[in-house]
């Protein structure tokens, strides 16, 4: 999950803290999104833990983000795009 954090904030040029900030600043919300979902299908961490690790969020929160994000992943090819190469990154580096 740490992993997926740092590269997701990395890839959209904000920092670690700011994923696991309150806000909820658009750019920021999606990036979180992001990582909650990849973290989930790359690491298969429960959502408890996800939601532990992004600011102490609830179970319930991480499912709603991978719910959406999953959604949001067929129609948006930006987030797409995005998540191939993060997902990619992450393979390549174990």
């Amino acid at each position: 999950t740490d992993k997926v954090a740092r590269t997701i904030a990395r890839r959209f040029k904000l920092k670690l803290g700011d994923l696991k900030s309150e806000t909820r600043r658009q750019e920021v919300v999606r990036a979180r999104s992001l990582a909650m979902y990849l973290s989930r299908q790359l690491t298969g961490t429960s959502y408890d833990k996800i939601g532990k690790y992004f600011g102490g969020r609830d179970h319930t929160t991480v499912l709603h983000a991978c719910r959406k994000t999953e959604s949001l992943i067929e129609n948006d090819s930006e987030l797409r795009v995005a998540a191939d190469e993060v997902s990619d990154q992450l393979k390549a580096t174990g």
